[in-house]
């Protein structure tokens, strides 16, 4: 019973990294934490939290690093 809730802690933070384009290491640790925090719901909702703040901080670098492309230059 413990090598297949292993198994199925590695297999579903692998899934869940490849579908959110979340690496893998984030995804574990995010399983991991909510593991700790909330228990079995935290095997689940760890990380899908990480999964949504990734993605929010990268499109908010993203927004930025275009805001500063849009912006004229001192010697145009």
């Amino acid at each position: 019973m413990i090598v297949v809730g292993l198994t199925d802690n590695v297999v579903k933070t692998l899934v869940v990294a490849r579908g959110a384009n979340l690496p893998a290491i984030l995804a574990f640790l995010g399983a991991i934490g909510g593991l700790i925090t909330w228990g079995i719901v935290g095997l689940f909702l760890g990380p899908v939290i990480v999964a949504v703040c990734y993605q929010t901080i990268l499109s908010w670098l993203r927004s930025d690093l275009a805001v500063a492309d849009k912006e004229p230059k001192p010697f145009d």
